[in-house]
């Protein structure tokens, strides 16, 4: 009984020195908080009596390791989640600590199930619901790469966002933004996230929440573009490769049905697959990527119908059939035409007599022919006169 007596008044001895030494660390003193920026918060304080101290500093509103500095003024790169962020500070020297003091920054909170997702190499998207009615509400984002620490910058508070060029609107109120990538190296791309800033007017006070999303986390690329094609006894199956990058490998679901039944296969990082082709049923095929943090829209789906089993008696039977009436048309328009397909030639002995006897013909027709004269009978008679000239000489 003495012994327990003993050790209750030395626990309590105990626990009244280290409450009294407690007691002795002084807080820091005049706590304030002021933000740089909408990504910035800075403490500030005045020292307390204890030479050589230093200070813990906690962000409470999410899960962070503490850091212990010597300087009374501690500031960086935050993002609350929301609109709502707790600090705590404490003093150390000598081993102990020092009461807690705690300061905050409560916003209306504005938006709620904010999402975003990447669906190509150049284009995102986000979109939330309305929580309060904001007058003005705006929103903002900054690409950053995941891999890096912001803090590590020369000038921690910086912030480049940008305002959403392309809202997407419901009920006049905007719930979305779409998100341009150009410029984002392909390698970069499945570690891109996006510091995004929200804010307006809420009963006349200026009120902001900022949010931290990976773009890696959700990728929903559009359908692919699949195309079959018939080698033999088989189907082959081709399909692009989604051009956005993923947490893990992309998995190829492939969907068939062959006469009523439905097979599911899943090929693993290629571009086409050999399918069993049974042409006495038809064929139903659609194929969609998926991974570990997200999938594609089934293909539009391949429909390719069953061979009639008589397709070869029916060939055997028409073709020549059509290639009789096709021969028979073709001599007979030849029969009916062949004097103008075929104009007949003359001779070249035949060409001349009948040149000779058109040269012949015009040069008789030209030449005058005269009129058959009346016969008469001719009798000479002697000239008196011409007779005594005769005479007289």
């Amino acid at each position: 009984m003495c012994k327990s007596f003993d050790l209750f008044l030395l626990c309590s001895c105990f626990l009244l020195s280290a409450e009294s030494r407690t007691d002795q660390i002084l807080p820091p003193q005049n706590v304030s908080l002021r933000w740089i920026n909408d990504f910035c918060p800075e403490l500030s304080w005045a020292p307390p009596q204890h030479p050589g101290c230093q200070y813990k500093v906690s962000v409470l509103s999410k899960p962070r390791e503490t850091e212990l500095i010597t300087e009374t003024q501690w500031g960086q790169y935050e993002i609350m989640e929301g609109g709502f962020s707790q600090f705590s500070l404490k003093t150390l020297w000598n081993g102990s600590e020092s009461e807690e003091v705690f300061i905050n920054t409560s916003n209306p909170e504005l938006v709620k199930d904010l999402r975003c997702y990447i669906y190509s190499a150049t284009e995102a998207y986000c979109s939330w619901s309305i929580v309060n009615h904001t007058a003005h509400l705006r929103f903002y984002y900054e690409l950053v790469n995941d891999l890096q620490n912001h803090s590590s910058n020369d000038d921690i508070c910086s912030s480049n966002t940008q305002e959403c060029s392309l809202y997407f609107s419901t009920n006049g109120m905007k719930t979305g933004c779409y998100l341009n990538l150009k410029g984002i190296k392909e390698s970069e791309g499945i570690f891109l996230a996006v510091h995004i800033l929200f804010n307006g007017t809420v009963e006349n006070t200026y009120a902001w929440n900022t949010f931290l999303r990976r773009l890696k986390d959700d990728v929903r690329p559009p359908a692919l573009n699949c195309s079959v094609k018939k080698i033999e006894n088989a189907l082959e199956i081709s399909w692009v490769h989604p051009e956005v990058g993923c947490h893990s490998d992309w998995q190829f679901i492939i969907n068939s049905t062959v006469c009523n039944k439905n097979q599911t296969l899943k090929v693993n990082e290629k571009t086409s697959h050999k399918l069993l082709w049974d042409p006495h049923c038809p064929h139903r095929i659609s194929v969609k990527a998926t991974c570990e943090s997200g999938e594609t829209p089934w293909s539009e789906e391949i429909y390719l119908e069953a061979e009639d089993p008589n397709v070869l008696v029916y060939a055997a039977v028409l073709i020549p059939l059509v290639v009789a009436c096709l021969a028979a048309v073709t001599f007979a328009l030849f029969w009916k035409f062949k004097k103008v397909i075929f104009p007949k030639v003359p001779q070249p002995k035949n060409l001349i007599d009948d040149i000779y006897d058109n040269n012949n013909k015009s040069i008789v027709g030209k030449t005058y022919v005269a009129e058959e004269e009346e016969s008469c009978k001719i009798t000479l008679v002697a000239d008196p006169e011409f007779s005594r000239t005769e005479d007289s000489h």
